[in-house]
């Protein structure tokens, strides 16, 4: 594509490359990339763990975490849901539910905590305390 002033090529979003060379071609930004600008400046990386659906993505908001996962509150990494727990390091790692006695109440990176002696979750996934189960004593 043509630049604003009409002087020059320039690549167009999700792609990247320096015209200026003789032969020299745009090509698409990978996936796990996208490019938001027209011109010659490379690809971004998506967050961690984060990638895109193909090649050639324009924007950050194609940029998605595995199941289960959002983004951290600063944006720059996928972190697991509340009762779900994993190390999410690429977009292949997964986020597990959190076992029957465990619950983990935030998205974070942190694993599920334990229950209290004596207590259990009704089933996988709890969010909060208020799922346990405390058995009645007689």
């Amino acid at each position: 594509a043509l630049n604003n002033a009409g002087t020059a090529c320039e690549c167009a979003a999700g792609y990247s490359g320096d015209l200026s060379e003789e032969g020299a071609a745009c090509t698409p930004c990978s996936v796990g990339s996208f490019q938001s600008e027209r011109g010659a400046g490379e690809c971004s990386a998506c967050p961690i763990a984060a990638t895109t659906a193909s090649v050639g993505a324009t924007s950050a908001d194609q940029c998605a975490c595995p199941t289960n996962a959002k983004l951290n509150a600063a944006g720059v990494a996928c972190v697991c849901m509340a009762g779900y727990e994993g190390a999410l390091e690429t977009p292949s790692d997964a986020c597990a539910p959190c076992g029957e006695g465990r619950y983990k109440p935030t998205n974070s990176s942190d694993a599920c905590d334990g229950c209290w002696r004596g207590a259990s979750t009704p089933f996988p996934r709890r969010h909060q305390h208020g799922g346990l189960r405390v058995p009645r004593a007689f």
